[in-house]
């Protein structure tokens, strides 16, 4: 999965999310006590479990999504994790500490109030003896009802999710199955000539293509492109027809079918034998026509917008910039293949 640098950003809206919906439960343990009082000590405790639920929330956020960094490494420390994994790990943290609250608010129904005033003649201890004797007649039932409206906002919204996933995928030390754009480089010690010879060759190379068992199974579908992008990655075959792709564990999208798909753009692979012609001077590709009609006739609005987006400016339909940082890896490809 391709995404742009992470900012701080990104950290804090997964954060932020995940501890309002936390401060939010907490605080809502102690509505039917907040409900029942009245004068000065309603008020008082109202401070109170307003300051207790964003201390606690807080705290408790950064424990658990400290708790599920250190079991994450290890566990995609050789291998890189699929998206559906790293959605599960999203809700890690919060399922965590719902999970230790339902069991501390349970524990206060077991609690003799006869002892509140003993502890509290400790001269480490100063609790307010009306504060923790309200405390504990926090109601798990309002907590259970809070924390499952916060899963249902935190699944309904797709961000959470994303922000995990870009997230993880920048701390875990596998990184992900599609490759990272190279550096540029200058063109003076290859003139347009000799790379236009090997692209060539390279096409020559994928138009001869490895003999087949005739006993296996024929497969109709035909793969022309791959358009990924924040969370997703899609292929496009046959009459424009567009679905998600997933990668095995030791695929990606340079080595599958022989890396015969050229990464011309941040997000666009092409099948080198639908490109007609690479100038890498003038940093554009020419697309066969069958490619042209099948990329008009994608059928996911995004897709065919991403692609459109890297259409090249004054020139005809099928004219595709290619992105100055590829071009290094397009020469590289290039030679090694030639050669």
């Amino acid at each position: 999965m391709n995404h742009k640098k992470l900012s701080w950003k990104n950290y804090c809206i997964y954060f932020i999310l995940m501890y309002v919906c936390i401060a939010i439960a907490i605080f809502s343990a102690f509505i039917p006590v907040i409900q029942s009082l009245s004068g000065e000590l309603h008020d008082k405790f109202l401070r109170d479990r307003i300051s207790y639920a964003l201390m606690a929330g807080l705290i408790f956020s950064i424990i658990a999504c400290t708790a599920t960094y250190f079991t994450m490494y290890p566990i995609y420390l050789k291998r890189p994790p699929r998206k559906q994994a790293l959605a599960f790990w999203a809700f890690a943290p919060y399922t965590l500490i719902i999970l230790f609250l339902t069991y501390a608010f349970a524990q206060f129904a077991n609690m003799d109030l006869t002892d509140l005033s003993d502890r509290n003649e400790h001269p480490f201890i100063r609790i307010d003896p009306d504060i923790e004797r309200l405390t504990i007649q926090a109601d798990l039932n309002y907590f259970i009802v809070a924390a499952l409206i916060g899963y249902a906002l935190l699944f309904i919204y797709k961000g959470f999710r994303k922000h995990f996933t870009l997230i993880a995928m920048d701390f875990l030390p596998a990184q992900s199955s599609t490759p990272q754009a190279a550096k540029p480089v200058e063109l003076s010690d290859h003139s347009t000539d000799t790379l236009l010879d090997e692209a060539q060759k390279l096409a020559s190379t994928f138009a001869n293509p490895k003999p087949v068992d005739p006993n296996a199974p024929t497969v109709e579908i035909d793969f022309y492109a791959f358009v990924y992008g924040e969370g997703f990655d899609y292929v496009v075959f046959n009459e424009g027809f567009t679905t998600p792709f997933l990668f095995d564990e030791d695929d990606t999208i340079d080595t599958l079918h022989e890396g015969m798909y050229l990464h011309i753009n941040k997000a666009l692979y092409i099948r080198f034998d639908q490109i007609m012609m690479i100038d890498l001077e003038q940093r554009y590709i020419v697309i066969a026509p069958p490619l042209m009609k099948i990329f008009k006739a994608v059928n996911h609005e995004g897709v065919k917008k991403k692609i459109a987006s890297y259409r090249y400016p004054g020139k005809p339909n099928g004219y595709y910039r290619i992105d100055p940082t590829l071009i290094a890896k397009l020469k590289k490809k290039i030679e090694r293949i030639s050669s």
